[in-house]
């Protein structure tokens, strides 16, 4: 397997990402489109009444489906044919050229610094995510427990005849 097998495989893996982000923006740019309908609808219409944290529920999805087609754009973006990989896979320089520095056992500690930071960058920014998410969650279902509390405090009771 030579060099050039190497860098086809990996403009392969790339495209695949691509395509992956490409279907993940579709499927978030339909609940988006679909959670706009929906809440128009019931915003508009006279005889409906929106219940406790409804509003605020839809918003949280329409504001989570954007966020994800943004982000799948970008991501997509990233991985357009423009990028730099894409350029030297067709002609096989795969690999920086080696420098006196770079001989046997040692280390390009500067690159791998780099690399770190920003794999530790990335990290921050998927723990932040989450976190969001868990708050976003735990104030979701703070709304439907107090939304159940206030419909058994003031809902009707009525006796079932069988």
């Amino acid at each position: 397997m030579g060099q050039g097998d190497d860098a086809g495989a990996a403009v392969r893996k790339l495209l695949r990402r691509r395509s992956v982000w490409f279907v993940v923006g579709v499927v978030a740019v339909l609940v988006f489109a679909i959670f706009v309908a929906g809440t128009t609808w019931s915003l508009l219409t006279p005889g409906y009444v929106l219940e406790d944290g409804e509003l605020a529920a839809d918003f949280a999805v329409l504001f989570g489906s954007l966020s994800l087609a943004a982000l799948s754009v970008f991501r997509a973006r990233q991985l357009s044919p423009e990028d730099t990989l894409f350029e030297h896979a067709d002609t096989e320089q795969w690999l920086p050229p080696r420098e006196p520095r770079d001989g046997q056992g040692e280390i390009d500690l500067d690159a791998q610094v780099f690399r770190l930071r920003t794999l530790s960058l990335r990290a921050w920014r998927v723990a932040v995510l989450w976190c969001a998410v868990l708050v976003g969650g735990r104030v979701g279902l703070s709304a439907i427990t107090s939304s159940a509390d206030s419909l058994l405090a003031t809902g009707t009771r009525t006796t079932a005849k069988c």
